[in-house]
């Protein structure tokens, strides 16, 4: 993927783009692009990610795993659950959604797409070089041990990953759509843009920046925005090849 900058000299207003912060148990998906799964799965609004049930240890204690356990239709106040909840849902952490594909964070820093309906899974390369890892495992408790370099060790819970390492995750294309090619790209907690491309095995810094660090991207038209913590906006044009 190529990135061509172009650049918006308009400032936004800061009060209409402070960014909330989400509640750890709670995410939002545009899930209406599952049409093959019938009409019982088709909405034209968001769907809640709803978490299940704290789990008690042995000894009493609550186990904060905080696994998904089903969807609550907005708009229609309906919860589409689901009587065996895959593994994918269970350990891993979720860092966003994109063209009706949720995207999940495993041990080892790996992402991968995964289609709960479906049980689809998409493995991406590891993002240990990006993110300065040296080991990132997963506990018998569901935390996190991770290692980086010039870092101390620390352990974090599963949805504390998306908080201290990467801000967003969305896609340019949609991965089952006619072997149609797709890239997706990241926002990482430091600011800096990645992206990969369907069939690559690398991630791709975007280094043709000039208002970093970022805190918000979207794509639209084949085109990718990113809002600077300056409230710029910065623009690149995805090449048609990639789209």
């Amino acid at each position: 993927m190529v990135f061509r900058a172009k650049r918006m000299t308009s400032r936004v207003d800061s009060s209409s783009t402070k960014r909330r912060k989400s509640p750890d148990d709670l995410s939002v998906f545009d899930l209406s692009s599952w049409n093959l799964l019938g009409e019982e799965f088709v909405s034209k609004t968001p769907w809640l990610m709803l978490p299940s049930k704290e789990v008690e240890r042995g000894d009493g204690t609550e186990a904060t795993l905080r696994a998904y356990s089903g969807f609550l239709k907005l708009g229609e106040s309906e919860v589409c659950s689901m009587k065996k909840i895959p593994k994918e849902l269970r350990e891993s952490c979720c860092i966003g959604s994109s063209n009706g594909w949720p995207i999940f964070l495993e041990e080892k820093a790996v992402p991968f797409l995964f289609h709960p309906f479906r049980q689809v899974k998409i493995a991406l390369p590891s993002l240990y070089g990006l993110l300065g890892l040296l080991r990132m495992e997963r506990t018998a408790e569901g935390d996190f041990e991770v290692e980086r370099f010039n870092y101390p060790k620390a352990r974090y819970g599963k949805q504390e990953l998306r908080y201290y390492f990467i801000r967003k995750a969305i896609l340019t294309g949609e991965p089952d759509c006619n072997n149609k090619k797709y890239s997706m790209i990241l926002l990482f907690k430091d600011g800096k843009i990645a992206y990969h491309e369907s069939g690559g095995s690398c991630w791709t810094e975007v280094l043709d920046t000039r208002h970093a660090p970022y805190q918000d991207i979207i794509c639209h038209e084949n085109h990718l925005f990113a809002l600077s913590e300056g409230n710029n906006i910065e623009i690149w044009n995805c090449e048609d090849d990639f789209m």
